[in-house]
């Protein structure tokens, strides 16, 4: 099986455009992590023309896979008696789940 390398979800805060070059420039909060807290990151687009509410509504979509998947792992790795693994999976989906709060309570503010 080949092992795929996701983009994490990102939660999209804000959007401006570039002055000088044009761009579309979002600002998210990543999967990276300093001292407990998410970075946030910029990311510039070309040729963007989603809001960031429709952004985040494909992120969140992704997020719930992603959450899925790791369940389904979890699942797979509790089967074969893969504690260590396990663990790892169990803290990975506590830290989506907390994400997905997160998106939760941004569409909440952000309701369009």
């Amino acid at each position: 099986m080949k092992k795929k390398n996701p983009q994490h979800p990102r939660l999209y805060l804000s959007s401006k455009i570039s002055s000088t070059s044009n761009k579309k420039i979002y600002k998210y909060l990543s999967n990276e992590f300093i001292e407990q807290d998410r970075v946030e990151k910029e990311e510039y687009c070309l040729d963007c023309s989603l809001s960031i509410f429709e952004k985040n509504q494909l992120e969140y979509d992704k997020l719930k896979k992603f959450i899925k998947i790791q369940k389904i792992v979890l699942k797979k790795h509790k089967k074969d008696g893969n504690y260590d693994a396990e663990n790892i999976v169990k803290s990975s989906i506590l830290l989506m789940e907390n994400f997905r709060n997160e998106f939760n309570d941004w569409f909440r503010k952000n309701k369009v």
